[in-house]
């Protein structure tokens, strides 16, 4: 299906794809908000921006306006000049943060306070000075918070700055809790890095990029920002296509998006962004307020070899 609406004319469309990443930069901590990188050189004489707007509304009611919704900050997604097809790719089963969280041995507290924030990290947030406090013995208190403050509170003597540092002490500092989840979901991605710097084993952006005939790098990529938002800059006319690749898991659910076509030449104003959003439920007021609309596929969690809750996103 084309996406090419004249005069940038709403059009309507359900991707028809499986649906972190979700990865964020490793120094930053989510008080910050993600920077949109800087335009890149491109041949083209008037390149193009596409902005991208995630959101996830509660519910399977199609989105209207004035809804609720919950940016998807800090999801990764990706762009290639080829259809993604991820239905019909052997990509294998992605690391999910309930199963990775758990053979790691994070307590049950911590894993509900991850699922509830929608954190794929403990640096999804700042830590409020009650998480931190809490009695163990009450509900949805969580164990290593408070350890690691207790430990911080011993060492700096000041409250505000040891809540400031909290996650640099005790359980919370562990490679585990602090980037596991991270570099388990980059590898599965990016693959595996050797000493040398050259990727011993492929991940699945690669594996797409071999399948296409695409050269290292090709695929781009992009992180949401506190907004939702994120933006591909330095386009050239051509055709596109947008996917998350792994899976987004917000409230508890799972989506992938990997959308239709979209054109974009030489009509398409390189001043003016080029917008398209992604949601988790379809829309009814796409035509009139000019959304060219994508809706993920919510992805069921199974049960691999082992035991654990993976995903999976191409269909096996």
């Amino acid at each position: 299906m084309l996406i090419r609406p004249p005069k940038r004319r709403a059009v309507f469309v359900t991707a028809s794809a499986l649906s972190l990443v979700f990865l964020f930069a490793l120094t930053i901590r989510a008080q910050t908000p993600a920077t949109p990188p800087s335009p890149s050189p491109t041949p083209c004489a008037a390149p193009i921006t596409l902005t991208l707007k995630a959101i996830y509304k509660k519910g399977a009611e199609p989105y209207k306006a004035g809804d609720a919704v919950t940016p998807l900050t800090r999801k990764r997604f990706y762009l290639s000049t080829k259809p993604f097809n991820l239905d019909g790719r052997n990509l294998g089963a992605v690391p999910t943060r309930e199963s990775y969280y758990k053979s790691v041995g994070a307590s049950p507290e911590l894993i509900n306070w991850l699922e509830t924030n929608n954190c794929d990290t403990i640096f999804c947030r700042e830590l409020e000075l009650k998480e931190l406090t809490c009695k163990t013995t009450d509900k949805d208190c969580v164990r290593e918070f408070v350890d690691a403050y207790a430990e911080a509170l011993r060492q700096l003597k000041k409250p505000e700055l040891a809540r400031r540092w909290v996650t640099n002490y005790g359980k919370l500092s562990s490679p585990e809790l602090s980037t596991g989840f991270y570099l388990k979901k980059k590898q599965w991605l990016d693959g595996i890095i050797g000493k040398s710097g050259k990727v011993e084993k492929p991940g699945a952006v690669r594996l797409i990029e071999q399948a296409d005939g695409l050269a290292p790098g090709a695929i781009r990529t992009a992180m949401t920002d506190m907004k939702g938002e994120a933006y591909f800059y330095g386009l050239c006319p051509n055709s596109y296509y947008v996917s998350s690749i792994a899976p987004v898991e917000v409230e508890g659910e799972s989506f992938i998006w990997d959308t239709a076509e979209i054109i974009l030449d030489e009509m398409d104003n390189s001043k003016t962004p080029f917008p398209i959003t992604l949601a988790n439920v379809k829309t009814s007021v796409a035509e009139e307020n000019d959304l060219i609309f994508f809706t993920g596929k919510k992805i069921p969690k199974v049960v691999s070899a082992v035991g654990r809750s993976e995903e999976k996103p191409s269909g096996q």
